[in-house]
C-alpha cells in the first residue's frame, strides 16, 4: 500500500499511482491512517525516553537542546521518509509535518505554547486527536 492518498480528483485526472488498484479515492480510515506520522512519532518517543528530563518543574531540562535537534532532525526526516514512501500531494505532506509538531507538543517536547509547559503539554493532548480526526477531511 502506498502512503500517497488517493483523491477523487487524481481518479479523475488520472494521476493515480501505478500501484493503486482499484482505481478509486481512499475511504475516510485509510486517509486517517496515512496521515498519521507514526514512524517519526515512535523514533522521537524512543530517543526522548532515553535522554532523561528534569527532576522538577522548577529544574532545567539538561537534554533541551538535544531534544530540539532531534525533533528538526525529525521533522525534515518526516518529509523525506513520506517522499520515499511515494507521497507527492503537498497538502499531504503539510498535514504529516503539522501533525508531528501536534504530537510532539503533546509529548512535551522542545516545543511550547507560550502559556507554560503543562499547558502546553494539555494543549497538545487536546489537539492531537482533534486534528487527526478532521485531517483526513481536507480530502474529499
Amino acid at each position: 500500500m502506498s502512503l500517497q492518498i488517493i483523491t477523487k480528483s487524481m481518479v479523475k485526472k488520472g494521476l493515480i499511482p501505478a500501484k493503486a488498484v482499484p482505481a478509486q479515492p481512499d475511504p475516510y480510515q485509510d486517509r486517517l491512517l496515512k496521515l498519521i506520522p507514526a514512524e517519526v512519532v515512535s523514533v522521537y518517543l524512543a530517543v526522548s525516553v532515553l535522554l532523561p528530563g528534569p527532576t522538577s518543574l522548577a529544574q532545567v531540562d539538561p537534554h533541551a537542546a538535544l531534544r530540539t535537534v532531534i525533533f528538526a532532525i525529525l521533522l525534515v526526516a518526516n518529509v523525506l521518509y513520506k517522499r520515499k514512501a511515494g507521497v507527492t500531494d503537498h497538502r499531504q505532506l503539510i498535514i504529516t509535518t503539522l501533525a508531528f509538531i501536534i504530537w510532539v507538543i503533546s509529548l512535551g517536547g522542545p516545543i511550547k505554547f507560550p502559556v507554560g509547559k503543562e499547558d502546553s503539554t494539555l494543549i497538545g493532548a487536546v489537539l492531537t486527536p482533534v486534528f487527526t480526526l478532521i485531517a483526513p477531511l481536507i480530502y474529499n
